[in-house]
């Protein structure tokens, strides 16, 4: 499975509840693996970041980043946002 497919399945599974959010602590593999994508979506995200407020997109960023803040709220049962 690459990594794209498992965080795409357990994006889908949490939001449908299919995946406990208290669950166990994952194998030592499945954590390591949740830490490189972790590091790589940061190393692309911020490299996108980096590209848009060089091109004088930043409404556009802040556009996306505000929606990304509203979906994580929702997810995360935060009403404050």
């Amino acid at each position: 499975m690459t990594a794209a497919v498992l965080v795409r399945h357990a994006a889908m599974g949490l939001a449908e509840g299919r995946l406990a959010t208290d669950c166990a602590t994952p194998a030592p593999g499945i954590a390591a693996q949740i830490e490189r994508i972790y590091r790589g979506v940061y190393l692309l995200s911020t490299l996108k970041r980096d590209e848009m407020l060089r091109e004088g997109q930043k409404e556009e960023l802040d556009r996306v980043m505000k929606d990304a803040r509203n979906s994580q709220a929702v997810l995360l049962g935060d009403a404050s946002n």
